[in-house]
């Protein structure tokens, strides 16, 4: 199973691998509120997707999946890692 993100629509979903059992109905998507974003690590988003988290057969998050991503709402500051310059 994966969780995507795409930043720019500001949807996220999950989606089942490919080649793994199961009914074909499990893609669920959502939208978040305009008020709130999402901040990733920096990955490169593929296609305007960043893939946050794979998870295994056995549950487990797959080593490759995002260290982070937060939900930051529009009167959170940003990080300072991704706060404007100054001066």
């Amino acid at each position: 199973m994966t969780i995507w993100i795409d930043p720019f629509t500001q949807h996220f979903g999950v989606e089942p691998k490919t080649g793994y059992d199961g009914a074909e109905n499990r893609d669920r998507e959502f939208t978040v509120d305009p008020d709130i974003h999402f901040e990733d690590d920096g990955r490169d988003a593929k296609n305007g997707m960043i893939e946050a988290v794979e998870f295994g057969p056995e549950g487990t998050p797959a080593t490759s999946s995002i260290e982070s991503v937060r939900l930051m709402d529009r009167l959170t500051p940003p990080s300072p890692s991704r706060a404007p310059p100054t001066g």
